[in-house]
C-alpha cells in the first residue's frame, strides 16, 4: 500500500507532483520506459526502483521519496546520511571510495593537493599535525609508498624498526 504524504493522492497524481510533468506518460518517455511499464505500477504498487530512476532523472532527492512511498520510514532515512555512513564505513571502504575519487579525477582539491595544516578552520586536537597526536619529529617516515601508481602516506612498526637500525649502522 502507498504512503504519499498528502491524502488520498494516488501514484499517478504523486509522480506529476513530484516532477512537474502533466502526465505520466511524459514521465515514462523521459526516463526511457514504456508508459504501459508505469502505468501497471500505478494500478498496483510503485515500486523502489522505478521511483528511484524517476528520482535520478528529475534530480529528486531519493530518501525522501522513498520514505512518501513507504519503503523505508524517517529513522531509516536519517541514518543513511553521509555523516552516519561515513561513521559506520570501515577503514578499507574509505580509503577505496578516496582511490576511486582520485582514479576518475572526481576528488577535490582537498585529496589531490599538499594541505596547509595552519590554515584549518577546525583544528586537530592538541594542535596536532596529524592523527596520532605525535609532533611531525617524532613519527617514523618510511618515504614514498606508491599503490597502483598513487603515492600514500605508510607506518609500518616492523618496518620502521629495521630501516632505524639499518640507518644507525655505521658503514
Amino acid at each position: 500500500m502507498h504512503h504519499y504524504e498528502r491524502v488520498n493522492e494516488n501514484a499517478s497524481d504523486y509522480l506529476k507532483r513530484i516532477t512537474g510533468e502533466k502526465s505520466v506518460r511524459a514521465i515514462a518517455l523521459r526516463i526511457g520506459v514504456a508508459p504501459t511499464t508505469i502505468g501497471r505500477q500505478i494500478e498496483s504498487e510503485l515500486r523502489p526502483e522505478l521511483l528511484v530512476r524517476i528520482c535520478r532523472e528529475y534530480g529528486i532527492p531519493v530518501l525522501p521519496e522513498l520514505v512518501a512511498i513507504g519503503f523505508i520510514t524517517e529513522s531509516e532515512a536519517k541514518f543513511m546520511t553521509g555523516a552516519n555512513a561515513l561513521v559506520t564505513a570501515t577503514d578499507e571502504q574509505l580509503a577505496k571510495e578516496i582511490l576511486r575519487r582520485v582514479q576518475d579525477s572526481s576528488a577535490t582539491s582537498t585529496l589531490t593537493e599538499p594541505m596547509d595544516v595552519d590554515s584549518l578552520s577546525d583544528p586537530l586536537p592538541g594542535n596536532a599535525s596529524n592523527v596520532g597526536g605525535q609532533s611531525e619529529d617524532d613519527i617514523p617516515h618510511l618515504g614514498k609508498v606508491e599503490l597502483d601508481g598513487y603515492a600514500l602516506a605508510a607506518h609500518d612498526e616492523a618496518g620502521v624498526d629495521e630501516e632505524q637500525e639499518r640507518s644507525q649502522e655505521t658503514p
